[in-house]
């Protein structure tokens, strides 16, 4: 039967109204920013033959590195020197550097030591990163996106001692190479990039605001990346304003209980699992002079999500709803990229 809206009295209309609006925003099928298959085309959506247990397959990659905070200027602060070094300190001239003794050389920022091994005693890398910075940035900025796509697909830097053209020598610590690499991603790395899922620009810390990613999308990412190929990818894990990108190391699930599909359900669902996952994501930590993982110094942390998924009849995952306030904006992932022009140098630090 067809409703004429003549038919209908004020009361009925706002009703209907209702009704519609209540289903556009409380259907629990992912949207399109949020499909999963986008992120990842052999996706298998199947509840039943996805692991509820998951971990990286590589013991060198998703490491653990620092942010390099921008209020600290970035790669140019001299985070191994003796006392703070950001911003205010003065840059060598050639003839200081051809006599500086080898611990002042060691001291001296990644930018610093990157331009001194290509030979550029004007230090015009240095100087062009620390132009863009300030004390006064929030704490928070940095580049833990570059750092993110850098443990991706780099093996955790060991340190190196290399000598540039003029014979002076200069010790690269494995924090001064993460720091380079994580600039070069954040800022040059051209690999493909696929996202799923919008950031959250509320600034209230309620993290209830935003409705972050939806949980059906990021268990099929975590499922089958992670799950089936051991493979890791970046999640900004902040569903607030602010980003913190971090990998994926491995994740746990656990079905607390089925309930019952309700009015709000996917019109496909006849299923509704509760589902707990505890993710493990690598950390950001201060700088270091040597490898962290598998020592004491490493550092990885857990967060623990509560949602719904719901499933169809032939048990696929199709949608879900959050439990927890805690919960994902996005997920990403960029493809590595070769060193170009004046980044050829990495090489040789890689090596």
């Amino acid at each position: 039967m067809k409703i004429k809206i003549k038919d209908l009295n004020l009361n009925s209309i706002f009703a209907l109204i209702i009704c519609v609006f209540c289903f556009s925003v409380f259907g629990k099928e992912y949207s399109r920013s949020e499909n999963p298959y986008s992120f990842n085309r052999e996706l298998i959506s199947n509840f039943h033959q996805l692991p509820l247990l998951g971990q990286i397959t590589s013991t060198t990659k998703i490491w653990p590195g620092s942010h390099w905070q921008n209020y600290l200027g970035n790669i140019t602060y001299r985070w191994s020197a003796s006392s703070d070094q950001s911003f205010t300190y003065s840059l060598y001239s050639k003839p200081q550097l051809l006599t500086l003794e080898s611990h002042l050389v060691d001291e001296l920022s990644p930018s610093e030591k990157f331009d001194l091994l290509r030979g550029d005693y004007d230090f015009q890398m240095t100087r062009s990163i620390m132009s863009k910075y300030s004390p006064n940035t929030p704490s928070w900025h940095g580049i833990c996106h570059g750092m993110a796509v850098a443990a991706l697909h780099h093996d955790e830097p060991k340190s190196v001692v290399i000598k540039n053209d003029d014979g002076i020598e200069i010790e690269f610590y494995s924090s001064d190479i993460k720091g380079l690499l994580s600039y070069y991603y954040a800022y040059y790395g051209n690999g493909s990039y696929k996202q799923i899922g919008k950031r959250c620009y509320r600034p209230s810390r309620r993290r209830s605001n935003c409705l972050g990613l939806n949980p059906a999308s990021f268990h099929l990412i975590l499922a089958n990346n992670n799950g089936l190929n051991g493979q890791s990818f970046v999640v900004d894990i902040d569903a607030g304003n602010e980003v913190w990108n971090h990998l994926v190391h491995s994740y746990s699930s656990y079905i607390v209980n089925e309930a019952e599909v309700d009015h709000t359900s996917s019109p496909k669902a006849v299923r509704r699992l509760r589902v707990q996952t505890s993710v493990t994501y690598a950390g950001i930590i201060i700088p270091k002079f040597e490898p962290v993982i598998g020592t004491e110094k490493e550092s990885y942390f857990q967060q623990n999500y509560d949602y719904y998924l719901e499933l169809d009849r032939n048990n696929d995952i199709i949608g879900g709803e959050w439990i927890s306030d805690l919960r994902p904006d996005f997920v990403w992932f960029k493809d590595k990229s070769e060193f170009s022009q004046n980044w050829k140098k990495l090489e040789e630090l890689l090596k």
